[in-house]
């Protein structure tokens, strides 16, 4: 298996979780790059393999910058990170074409299932 990791985007603004997400993905093949904010994220000019946005973010939220996003580059996969989960976020995460939307505290290996799950793509259509 020489397979090339896929490329990941991890936008939290908690140094302490997103060292441990890029460490912790790590494990499970991807090729993790940080940002703590959505400006610094944008700041990258080729799209990744996926990206994983907190919902919180101190600039703009997550739900924002993944509209940004597919504005630049497309439809990419995305999985959004928040420490609630309500209809209202489901809702709004659908309408910004977000693949899925985790609940902290999470296990790493659920959350690369769930990576892998956005970015395999759909063989029922």
């Amino acid at each position: 298996m020489g397979e090339k990791p896929k490329r990941l985007l991890v936008v939290e603004d908690e140094e302490t979780i997103r060292e441990s997400l890029a460490l912790g993905l790590d494990d499970y093949g991807w090729e993790v790059t940080e940002a703590a904010t959505s400006c610094s994220a944008l700041e990258f000019d080729v799209p990744f393999d996926a990206y994983l946005l907190d919902l919180s973010l101190p600039d703009k939220d997550g739900l924002w910058l993944a509209r940004q996003i597919e504005k630049r580059f497309g439809s990419v996969p995305v999985v959004l990170l928040t420490g609630y989960i309500s209809p209202q976020i489901k809702k709004e995460a659908k309408e910004c074409k977000i693949g899925a939307v985790v609940n902290k505290p999470f296990r790493f290996e659920e959350l690369a299932k769930v990576l892998e799950d956005v970015c395999e793509p759909d063989l029922t259509n």
